[in-house]
């Protein structure tokens, strides 16, 4: 039996039945053991990146008031305000977008509160920093989370999806938006209590790379989420999108330079010299 084989040149027939000579056998085995090499030599490659970005030094947090909220809700903790009360006076300010209309509570919790919130310690976040039962409390447990629970009744003017910004920050004042020769990354732990409807939380966005948490990770407990990009972008605009309701919880958000890759990263702020919120009080501390 024969192939026909056509080129631009004419058409050549192969006897299938030839036998293949020692020589294409040894370059077929050669060309193997060259792709395995080159596929051991790409991993080795990806692990000594991942173990760089991990031990990478830790940039200061340019977002302010990230690791007690001390500033929202007029400073009490553990009791449901309104989402608007709630950012007034505070580093954080909350809006809604566009005729977009929505309703939502915010609350700042405790780590021994989380169990009775229905939002036990534990997942990633457990995996990456102390509980409230630690030994040594004082070395990673001076936390606190938010919970948001949030309605998005409508749909902006003109019909895109609802935005309701929470937790937004000032402007910034880098130069060359959008460019730059430098990583930029934000990471947070989220945790997904309950959705419906299609809404999803946005931790991030806007000056940083976007951090995105929808129904995929409803129920799944704290998630550790991390992202980088190419510079800076605008605004800090973390948001709820969409149309129908969602409850999450949020711990550690860090905006900064370079990139960590999956390995948890935070930071505090350094009070008054983050990105460009002018409303902050002078002696501020966090």
């Amino acid at each position: 039996m024969s192939t026909v084989i056509s080129t631009t040149q004419g058409s050549v027939s192969i006897n299938d039945a030839a036998p293949v000579s020692n020589d294409i056998v040894a370059q077929g085995a050669a060309a193997a053991a060259a792709a395995e090499k080159a596929k051991d030599a790409t991993t080795r490659a990806d692990t000594f990146i991942a173990g760089a970005k991990a031990a990478f030094p830790l940039a200061p947090n340019l977002l302010a008031d990230t690791k007690k909220f001390a500033t929202l809700c007029g400073g009490v903790t553990n009791t449901s305000t309104e989402m608007f009360a709630a950012h007034n006076g505070s580093a954080w300010h909350a809006n809604l977008y566009n005729g977009t209309k929505a309703t939502g509570k915010i609350e700042v919790v405790t780590l021994d509160r989380l169990a009775a919130k229905g939002i036990p310690f534990g997942g990633d976040l457990a995996r990456a920093t102390n509980g409230p039962d630690a030994a040594t409390p004082w070395n990673g447990s001076d936390f606190r989370a938010v919970l948001l629970d949030v309605k998005i009744d409508t749909n902006q003017t003109g019909g895109d999806p609802g935005h309701i910004y929470v937790l937004r920050q000032g402007s910034t004042r880098f130069t060359g938006l959008g460019k730059g020769e430098f990583q930029t990354q934000a990471a947070c732990f989220v945790n997904v209590i309950a959705q419906s409807g299609k809404i999803q939380f946005r931790p991030s966005g806007g000056m940083s790379a976007v951090i995105m948490a929808g129904p995929d990770l409803r129920g799944k407990g704290w998630t550790y989420l991390q992202s980088s990009r190419t510079g800076w972008g605008g605004d800090h605009l973390p948001r709820f999108e969409g149309k129908g309701t969602m409850k999450v919880a949020l711990a550690l958000p860090y905006v900064g330079t370079g990139d960590h890759g999956g390995a948890f990263i935070y930071a505090q702020s350094l009070g008054r010299y983050t990105h460009g919120d002018d409303r902050l009080s002078a002696g501020m501390t966090y």
